[in-house]
């Protein structure tokens, strides 16, 4: 498995990890455009952790009601 980043700071060869961060983790200097995520890309990461959100709140109400269910079979 390769571990290597493609994406480092120009100016230290930290790995970036997060290019939602507009500055280097290591050493604070400002990141060039092309390494970070576009306008759009953001767009689409936080409409899909809106839809996944979404998703588990309707996961685990679901679950919540099931047990509900099972607790009252029991019960009667």
């Amino acid at each position: 498995m390769n571990t290597e980043s493609r994406f480092r700071c120009p100016n230290c060869n930290f790995a970036i990890f997060n290019r939602r961060l507009a500055k280097c983790e290591s050493c604070s200097t400002a990141l060039p455009p092309e390494l970070l995520l576009s306008p759009e890309q953001l767009n689409f990461f936080e409409a899909d952790h809106q839809r996944m959100g979404k998703m588990r709140q309707n996961l685990a109400r679901k679950a919540a009601e099931a047990k509900e269910k099972r607790a009252k079979k029991w019960q009667g």
